[in-house]
């Protein structure tokens, strides 16, 4: 599968169109288990998510989930899910790299190393880190 669009994203995941083509952000429902599948896009991604179960590769590598984590993907990045249960809510920002046009963000994203982890590169966080991400998150969803 292969997103082009971020109103692809919301049609495959029953969401309202989003408000702007090029960026959108979405809480993950826990009670909702996600089959197999592949899927590329041609957006960033910022996730954080805690996985009661299931297995997601980046590259070759499986990634180790159990704790509450965040993982960042680049455009084109191939991301392998199966059977995916979530242990309570998470979140995903995802945004193209035109939306970044116009400010030092657009190249220096590309410096960034984080993007360029592979799966079992995911960042752990700590609870207390944790309260701090998802306060971010309800910042950047306000504005």
């Amino acid at each position: 599968m292969h997103f082009k669009s971020l109103s692809d994203v919301h049609r495959c995941n029953n969401y309202p169109e989003p408000e702007n083509t090029l960026l959108t952000l979405f809480t993950c429902n826990p009670l909702r288990s996600v089959a197999s599948y592949e899927v590329t896009t041609n957006f960033f991604i910022i996730a954080f998510k805690k996985f009661n179960s299931g297995e997601i590769r980046y590259g070759k590598t499986h990634y180790d989930h159990e704790s509450g984590s965040m993982y960042f993907l680049k455009p084109h990045q191939t991301i392998q899910m199966k059977d995916i249960a979530l242990d309570g809510e998470g979140f995903e920002i995802w945004f193209h790299e035109d939306y970044l046009s116009g400010h030092s963000l657009h190249s220096e994203i590309k410096k960034y190393s984080f993007f360029n982890y592979e799966l079992n590169e995911a960042l752990h966080i700590s609870p207390k880190e944790q309260q701090i991400i998802w306060e971010l998150y309800e910042k950047i969803a306000h504005e």
